[in-house]
């Protein structure tokens, strides 16, 4: 599993990247820090499953993600929102995230999904190698 992780340079973005770096092998983390470097990333193919864990600061740059949202169908994403705005929130759930959380967190939340995320594709992963055992 690969993490695509999106965050400007703050402490809350800082401090996720801990915590996903706790869980996750540094090869496996690609960081994005800007609207630009995100756009560019989702114009590549995917080789693995693949998760998108978004840190948005405001939102003005959750609507920047807005026009991508095509691009992002492909991976499992875990949404970091800046507020708890009802607006904000309906905005963020039209990326289809499989998890929604919030910047004034201790990400400990996110740390379980991203755990119970590597379970289940591993899992998969292990599954499908069986089956094509067989053939």
């Amino acid at each position: 599993m690969n993490v695509l992780f999106y965050a400007i340079e703050d402490l809350p973005g800082e401090r996720l990247q801990r915590v996903i770096e706790a869980i996750i092998p540094l090869e496996k983390i690609e960081r994005c820090r800007s609207i630009n470097s995100l756009a560019l990333r989702l114009r590549q193919p995917l080789t693995d499953p693949s998760v998108a864990v978004l840190l948005t600061s405001t939102p003005n740059e959750l609507i920047e993600i807005m026009p991508y949202r095509e691009l992002l169908k492909d991976f499992r994403i875990v949404l970091i929102l800046p507020d708890r705005n009802p607006a904000t929130v309906a905005m963020g759930h039209l990326l289809r995230p499989r998890f929604v959380s919030h910047i004034d967190g201790e990400y400990l939340d996110i740390a379980a999904v991203l755990i119970k995320m590597i379970v289940k594709l591993n899992s998969t992963e292990n599954e499908t190698k069986t089956s094509n055992d067989w053939r």
